[in-house]
């Protein structure tokens, strides 16, 4: 560690940059600029910054990325925090909740270790979806698409969470709506305010469980082949396709 040349704070010594400031209570616009949306924003305001001194280490190298429609580099990295919080969040209050995967475009799933009969009370699903918008950081708040899902379908394959979805929710009974949630700092299709930024944005949560007890005795059972049978078949398979 070194210290900085104007601050009273010490820095890594072989840090690649340094930029020593102050902010000012001025603010000033700055766009057009891509965001993690995928589009480009017209301008955000924000205060400005007064730099007094940079430094840097022997030949530095200047670390810079592009934002655009997701995936991109730095997408997957960026939404490791945001599940780990609205898991943490979860999991200290709802000890059903197993995983949560937030992708690229932030669609939120929430995957439940337990479903139907299992479920510790009815409307389990929508008591998780509340939880997420209710949750004690930042990220759960601005969840704008929730969707509940059971310990059978892989929150990491959307092709599964699509199929949970056509299958085990009727839109009218299995979907709740916010009207005034708290919105993606970068979402384009909330109403900005004078300084660019969205605050204000509806929200949806799909409760993609099974409706056991909320609508029937019992679910019917999944059909599916043994990941077994597949791997068998597939190698018996190889030999002929490969022909």
């Amino acid at each position: 560690m070194v210290g900085c040349e104007t601050v009273d704070l010490e820095v890594p010594a072989t840090a690649e940059y340094i930029i020593e400031g102050e902010l000012c209570t001025e603010q000033l616009p700055t766009g057009w600029h891509s965001n993690v949306a995928g589009y480009y924003d017209y301008f955000h305001t924000f205060p400005l910054l007064k730099v007094n001194c940079i430094t840097h280490r022997k030949n530095p190298m200047w670390h810079a990325t592009i934002e655009m429609v997701p995936p991109f580099d730095h997408n997957y990295i960026g939404m490791l925090p945001v599940e780990g919080e609205v898991l943490s969040d979860l999991q200290q209050k709802v000890p059903e909740v197993k995983d949560v995967v937030v992708t690229p475009s932030m669609l939120y799933i929430v995957q439940l270790s337990v479903d139907a009969e299992a479920k510790p009370h009815p409307e389990f699903g929508k008591y998780i979806i509340h939880a997420v918008w209710g949750g004690a950081g930042r990220w759960g708040r601005t969840a704008k698409i929730i969707v509940v899902v059971g310990p059978d379908i892989d929150p990491y394959d959307l092709t599964s969470v699509e199929w949970a979805i056509m299958t085990r929710v009727q839109p009218y009974s299995d979907t709740i709506f916010n009207k005034t949630g708290l919105a993606f700092v970068d979402d384009p299709s909330a109403p900005i305010n004078a300084a660019g930024i969205p605050v204000c944005s509806e929200q949806m949560g799909i409760d993609a469980t099974m409706k056991v007890p909320e609508r029937f005795e019992k679910y019917r059972e999944v059909s599916d082949a043994e990941p077994e049978d597949v791997a068998r078949i597939a190698t018996l398979l190889r030999p002929i396709l490969a022909e």
